[in-house]
């Protein structure tokens, strides 16, 4: 038997619409909904609202929702909540006004206005006493809070207590759904999806009604199966919802689809269906997805995320520019924030989202891990244990295999920083063992990573190696370009150089020459690199000395991660740059070209000189005119430019990389002229 759907909670009103045929209409309405045609329904409310018809504009709203029409659902529901509050009917005007505060939050993206509507419910029904109504109107009151997930627990319970008291099946299977989604991301999984599970059950026999509130439930369900990461239910449900709701309707409902395809590409996202998942997000990003902010503010966010992992720093910082209030963007700005060596300002972000965070574990799982990353980072080691063990802490009352690996993998981390190698290893190893079975890829190869790490510095090269490869092919699958380059380095510091997904054979071109040892004179034959980041005097003035330091922390990251990576050894950094030696012309040169294009990507500008010859060794420092060469060159390069001697240009003949001759030029200091070339590596 075919149910006739009909949009927000059942309404009984005791004052009559006014008008004969606007009920009639409403009653038509309702059967071409049953029959799937939303274009006579909506013919035949709109032709209903030419006159007072409280409940035609309130169905007519619900109708343009499907649509995505948010500013036409908003005109009707609040000429429905006039309507009604004007004929005294405050329960049914407290249901509409629970309903804008939802569409005020979650499509407008206005917090603010969303509560208010929600208070303006509250005070309607305070009078009235106990009633169903208080059931809708306090889910709504929930989901205004921030997404609190302890407050929503809580609303639902009530809710759900209201429901059976009342008999009211539709405002159950709601607070099913919510409850079952809050339980989920309090880390409470196996309650909550057997909630979930219960309220599709009603769902999927035709128990629930009226359209409005089996969208909201749906989306509370695919909601949990996306915070989840849980591929087999999103599939199940997102086919459920499309054969219940979206294909018995003629017209496509955007904003149903557009969820359904966020939380679908979200989920592939998370087990390393990259392609696939990436594709959904950019969907949902498109003109013709919905115009919901909660849905377009999510897809950005995991869309930047995706970003960072690419190296696209610029295209992540874009993605996320409309939605910095945004809970769900915290992450990744925080993110890319860290990435540029603005420790201080990642850290505010990550700490202010931690405290909105309420109840949601799995939220502040992913929070208190990055904290741990930034107080590594600025070297901070009691801040990154004390932020470890937070994160242990909320493991520890959770039901999720997922937060315990991130756990461990934090305190791996801080013992590692500590030189505690035997407890990294400890720690790691149960990071590693606790996503057995569970398909979390990028996690586990991040896990590999940090163990390949300590195991290296254990002395355990082999097992260290294998570790890293494991590493490197998970991120080459899941195009997450900057880690690639870390398990490159890693792998060609430990003697096992890869192909890079790119490509481009890095780190074994060795120089033909070897290293001269004579005992008498302590000389030896290098390539040597000098490094200068552009306008830096004018850039330090700018930034002021807290962020010219944070600024400098992330240019040493990269020349660190690059020079180890080419096997070169920096000399010493010379304030705004670096002096670094290498055993031959080719990787020395390979390396400018990877730390320019690295400081690039967190917006430094430098330029680079080359030159090979015998330099003196002084101690830890070096000396001799092949020093002043490279300095000299590095002084007549341009933003941007890897400047180099004929020397090195001639000595790496064969190898492919590409130059362009600058002329002679003169070298302060330096006799005779000197042909310069610029490298392209």
């Amino acid at each position: 038997m075919a149910t006739i759907p009909s949009f927000g909670p059942p309404i009984s009103v005791c004052a009559y619409d006014g008008r004969m045929d606007a009920n009639a209409r409403v009653e038509a309405a309702q059967a071409a909904l049953a029959a799937g045609d939303q274009a006579a329904a909506e013919g035949q409310l709109r032709e209903a609202v030419k006159g007072r018809a409280p409940r035609a504009h309130r169905m007519l709203g619900g109708l343009l929702l499907l649509n995505d029409d948010l500013v036409g659902t908003r005109f009707h529901w609040e000429q429905a909540f006039r309507e009604w509050r004007e004929d005294g009917e405050h329960k049914a005007a407290a249901l509409v006004a629970a309903d804008l505060a939802d569409l005020h939050y979650t499509g407008f993206g206005n917090q603010a206005a969303g509560q208010a509507w929600a208070s303006r419910a509250r005070r309607l029904l305070e009078p009235l006493g106990r009633c169903v109504e208080w059931g809708y109107v306090q889910l709504a009151f929930a989901a205004c809070s921030a997404g609190d997930p302890d407050r929503l627990e809580q609303a639902a319970d009530e809710a759900l207590q209201l429901a059976l008291e009342f008999g009211d099946s539709d405002l159950e299977v709601r607070a099913l759904a919510d409850s079952g989604y809050a339980l989920v991301v309090q880390g409470r999984p196996t309650e909550g999806f057997g909630r979930l599970d219960e309220a599709m059950a009603a769902l999927s026999a035709g128990e629930v009604r009226n359209a409005s509130l089996r969208g909201k439930a749906f989306c509370a369900l695919l909601s949990a199966c996306e915070r989840a990461g849980d591929l087999a239910r999103a599939e199940e449900w997102t086919r459920i919802v499309a054969a219940l709701v979206l294909e018995p309707l003629r017209r496509p409902t955007r904003i149903l689809q557009t969820h359904c395809r966020l939380v679908y590409g979200s989920v592939l996202c998370s087990v390393g269906r990259r392609q696939e998942g990436e594709a959904a997000m950019l969907e949902v990003l498109g003109a013709e997805a919905s115009q919901c902010v909660a849905h377009r503010a999510s897809a950005a966010a995991r869309l930047a995320g995706l970003r960072l992992l690419q190296g696209q720093i610029d295209e992540a910082a874009e993605l996320l520019r409309p939605f910095h209030d945004r809970l769900e963007s915290a992450e990744p700005l925080a993110r890319l924030h860290l990435m540029a060596g603005e420790y201080d300002i990642a850290a505010v972000i990550a700490k202010h989202a931690l405290e909105s965070a309420g109840g949601d574990r799995l939220q502040q799982g992913m929070l208190l891990g990055l904290l741990v990353e930034m107080e590594l980072g600025r070297d901070d080691l009691a801040a990154a244990g004390h932020y470890a063990e937070a994160l242990h802490q909320v493991a520890s009352v959770a039901e999720s295999t997922m937060l315990c690996a991130e756990a461990a993998l934090a305190a791996g981390r801080v013992a590692a920083a500590r030189s505690d190698d035997t407890l990294a290893v400890t720690r790691l190893e149960e990071a590693m063992e606790g996503l057995h079975g569970q398909d979390c890829p990028l996690l586990g190869a991040t896990i590999c990573v940090e163990l390949a790490q300590v195991l290296a510095a254990s002395g355990y090269l082999a097992e260290a190696a294998m570790q890293a490869r494991s590493a490197h092919a998970t991120f080459d699958r899941m195009g997450a370009t900057l880690l690639v380059r870390r398990a490159d380095a890693l792998l060609d510091s430990l003697g096992f150089p890869t192909r890079s997904s790119s490509g481009v054979v890095e780190g074994t071109e060795r120089f033909a020459t070897k290293r001269q040892a004579a005992s008498d004179t302590d000389r030896i034959l290098v390539t040597v690199l000098f490094t200068d980041i552009v306008s830096s005097t004018a850039r330090a003035a700018e930034m002021g000395d807290h962020g010219w330091r944070a600024l400098l922390d992330g240019h040493d990251a990269v020349v660190v991660t690059e020079a180890e990576r080419f096997r070169g050894r920096i000399v010493k950094s010379t304030g705004d740059g670096v002096l670094a030696t290498f055993d031959g012309p080719g990787p020395a040169v390979r390396c400018a070209g990877a730390v320019r294009d690295g400081l690039r990507d967190l917006g430094i500008e430098i330029r680079a000189g080359l030159h090979t010859g015998e330099v003196e060794i002084r101690g830890a420092d070096i000396g001799g005119i092949a020093v002043h060469i490279a300095q000299r060159l590095c002084t007549a390069a341009q933003a941007g430019e890897i400047l180099v001697s004929s020397t090195v240009k001639d000595l790496v003949a064969g190898s492919h990389l590409t130059f362009v001759d600058r002329g002679l030029h003169e070298l302060r200091g330096i006799p005779d002229e000197w042909r310069l070339f610029t490298a392209m590596p």
